[in-house]
């Protein structure tokens, strides 16, 4: 059986600038996207990557991807299936797993602006999934955390069991293919894969990973991410 990652990279961008959709925006002269890409394509325990793109703009992803990623290593070519991305998150996602075999093993859900997921975490998620279930990767929450109604603060959250939620989840194929078939026909729509599982009664474990997997969705995100690089000397391969 093999495990399965699916990246999603066909949302539309619209915190960040320009024409240009965040997912193919570059770091360090490389398309965003190709990051996770790539990544996951060197993991040994992951047989496929699916990649998720905007319809209008499949063209232009399988392009980068060509000449930016398989110029570098042809041989993952095999390992790369497409799909078109859909209205929301979960729609996409969901295009993602009907790319995968009724067989598949564990799949692996990531957003295609994270590009520094480490090779560890994936490791351990993988473990905890294969253990439980379901698996995501958390991290404390660094700040005070307010509820608002309106402009008016209504309390004070206690930190003490709040997390902050991470790419990949990581999740049963089986499992997650029926959480994302109910909530289709119960007219539910999430952000949050682990959020299905939970909503259906399966149990999601929570694995502590490192803060610097971080999402980028606004300018000053994407100058951290730069910053990241040249201190660690990052390259796609």
């Amino acid at each position: 059986m093999i495990n399965y990652a699916i990246i999603t990279a066909g949302g539309r961008g619209e915190r960040l600038p320009g024409d240009c959709k965040k997912q193919f925006m570059r770091l360090a002269g490389v398309p965003l996207f190709l990051w996770p890409v790539a990544r996951f394509l060197r993991h040994p325990q992951v047989g496929r990557v699916v990649l998720v793109l905007p319809k209008d703009d499949y063209g232009l992803g399988r392009e980068l991807l060509e000449d930016e990623l398989l110029s570098l290593d042809s041989g993952f070519a095999d390992r790369l299936w497409f799909t078109f991305g859909g209205g929301t998150r979960q729609q996409s996602v969901f295009n993602g797993l009907q790319m995968c075999p009724p067989d598949a093993a564990l799949v692996l859900i990531h957003d295609g602006v994270r590009p520094f997921v480490q090779d560890d975490d994936i490791t351990r998620l993988m473990a905890a999934a294969e253990q439980t279930g379901a698996a995501i990767p958390v991290h404390e929450v660094k700040h005070t955390v307010k509820e608002v109604r309106g402009n008016r603060v209504t309390r004070t959250l206690d930190r003490t069991n709040l997390v902050e939620v991470f790419t990949p989840q990581v999740f049963r194929y089986a499992d997650i293919l029926a959480c994302h078939e109910r909530a289709r026909a119960d007219g539910l729509d999430l952000t949050d894969d682990a959020g299905l599982c939970e909503r259906y009664g399966y149990p999601v474990a929570a694995v502590r990973v490192s803060s610097d997997n971080i999402k980028i969705t606004d300018p000053v995100d994407l100058l951290l991410a730069e910053q990241m690089v040249r201190q660690r000397g990052e390259k796609l391969l």
